[in-house]
């Protein structure tokens, strides 16, 4: 923040006050209103006009940092305060209003507090049980008979686990479906959870082909969101025959009736459903066997296909680790036109199958994009950023909003150089770079900067100077450029930075507690 900005802001709240803390914006910055003349006398003063305009600019990324400071700042404040408060007065002593939001903001965080809250003491539990929300969440690890109860006809989220081990027995895993099998009009959030080992979870295909069978054909009417968070990618433990019966078992919703359906996420599973509603879909694929030794091949035309008929879809996401290669045959493009986020996040992969299947996502209306990428070398690095800025200067036009997170040695190796200067109307941008002894930056030669950035995050860059400022100099001195913020990185020197960024533009800083 600057004295300019600082002076304004002064001025506008001494206006705001005189108005009584009423806020009418309209009136407020109008010309002739309470505050733009106390601030520019002579409004037929070109010179003191263009003044008032950056006064203004000015003051906009003042409140911005202040927004900035307030929000981050009031979660350490409230974790230094409040115990004295309870210390010295005690939790039971706040009103009943505000003890049922502190038990409800602790429900977000663990959906098991509920059951410690309402046995500290009668009070306690009284609030507890008149809150049906904090009831909603049921897990195979306990008996959901009371949750069941306690919310009151709300809607309820589902965790199924399907290991087996010697408390939790597939005669309990049955009881628990029994139970809540009834209510599955109020199921509002189900994930399906558990892992494959020969030797202890055998029968897990048995219950998970029970899901299947015993809720085929029936309807979920309030159920937004399906998550089949399985882990099985050891093929050599079955048979060809054993290996398709379990991969059937394993998309075990696929004739579920699901209207309200807003978010899948899947695990190692290419999901074979009928659904247009879907408006997030995340996709996690491991092409590594347990054994470490054979790649599994996933396929390219199942996905394509699955995602053709997702209509309504704004938010993709991609996890994808040991990728070696995808099966495809006449593999035909994606339309993706209402797609707004797309998301990336890769380790060890080839870049062949990641190429191969970006560049049949047709999504020219995503605004906000965010790829990581772990590889083991800069030519690896090199080869899989290539394969998201290939296809021409416009391949993203209307992208806003970019994060990279970036982990290997890129050595001689500019990131610039064949993708953001691509990028014209590229607003924010946010970097972490790890492991990179080398600059990452350059600009191209007689290229000049395009890029309309306004905010600029630079994120635990650890092996970065003051150098990598002075490379991004032709985007900080752009106009339109507002803030830059630099997070835990000990290789910059806050003074220097301070010192090259010019005095109108905002710097954030945060550097190792």
């Amino acid at each position: 923040m600057h004295d300019i900005g600082i002076l304004a802001l002064e001025r506008l709240l001494a206006c705001v006050k005189e108005q009584g803390y009423l806020i009418n914006p309209d009136e407020l910055m109008a010309v002739d209103g309470p505050f733009i003349p106390t601030l520019i006398p002579d409004l037929s003063n070109v010179p003191q006009i263009m003044d008032i305009l950056r006064t203004l600019k000015a003051l906009n990324s003042s409140l911005s940092a202040l927004s900035r400071v307030v929000k981050e700042g009031l979660p350490r404040v409230q974790s230094h305060l409040l115990p004295i408060v309870y210390s010295r007065r005690g939790l039971p002593s706040l009103p009943e209003e505000l003890i049922a939001q502190v038990f409800e903001m602790a429900y977000a965080d663990d959906g098991n507090v509920s059951w410690h809250l309402s046995l500290v003491s009668r009070r306690f539990r009284r609030i507890a049980l008149s809150l049906p929300r904090l009831w909603t969440k049921l897990d195979t690890s306990h008996d959901p008979e009371l949750n069941l109860e306690r919310s009151r006809g709300h809607g309820i989220s589902l965790d199924i686990c399907t290991n087996l081990y010697h408390v939790f027995t597939e005669e309990r895993f049955h009881e628990f479906m029994r139970k809540v099998g009834p209510h599955s009009d109020r199921w509002k959030s189900v994930r399906l959870s558990g892992h494959w080992d020969e030797a202890k979870y055998s029968r897990s295909d048995v219950l998970v082909k029970s899901l299947r069978d015993n809720f085929a054909g029936k309807t979920f009417p309030v159920l937004e969101t399906l998550c089949s968070d399985y882990e099985f990618n050891c093929a050599e433990v079955m048979d060809d025959n054993a290996l398709e019966i379990w991969q059937d078992a394993k998309n075990f919703f696929s004739e579920w009736d699901m209207p309200a359906l807003r978010v899948l996420k899947t695990t190692n599973l290419i999901p074979s459903l009928n659904t247009s509603s879907l408006t997030r879909f995340q996709l996690s694929l491991d092409g590594l066997s347990e054994n470490e030794e054979e790649y599994i091949i996933y396929d390219l035309g199942a996905l394509t296909n699955f995602l053709r008929a997702l209509s309504s879809l704004e938010e993709l996401s991609f996890v994808l680790r040991n990728i070696n290669s995808f099966s495809q045959e006449q593999i035909s493009d994606v339309d993706m036109i209402n797609l707004n986020v797309l998301r990336f996040d890769i380790e060890f992969c080839k870049a062949a199958p990641v190429r191969n299947l970006i560049k049949v996502l047709l999504a020219p209306n995503v605004t906000e994009m965010s790829i990581r990428i772990f590889q083991e070398t800069h030519h690896d690095l090199s080869s899989m950023l290539a394969s998201f800025f290939q296809r021409g200067q416009y391949y993203w036009p209307l992208l806003k909003s970019l994060h990279l997170d970036i982990a290997c040695n890129t050595e001689k190796y500019s990131l610039l150089q064949f993708a953001l200067w691509k990028l014209h109307k590229l607003e924010h941008l946010s970097l972490n770079v790890q492991d990179s002894n080398h600059p990452m930056w350059s600009w191209p030669p007689n290229q000049p900067c395009c890029m309309p950035i306004r905010s600029l995050r630079i994120d635990s860059c650890e092996n970065f100077n003051t150098t990598l400022i002075e490379e991004l100099m032709p985007i900080i001195q752009r106009p339109e450029f507002e803030s830059l913020e630099i997070l835990e990185c000990p290789g910059m020197i806050r003074e220097v930075v301070e010192k090259m960024v010019p005095s109108d533009k905002t710097i954030i800083w945060k550097d190792y507690n």
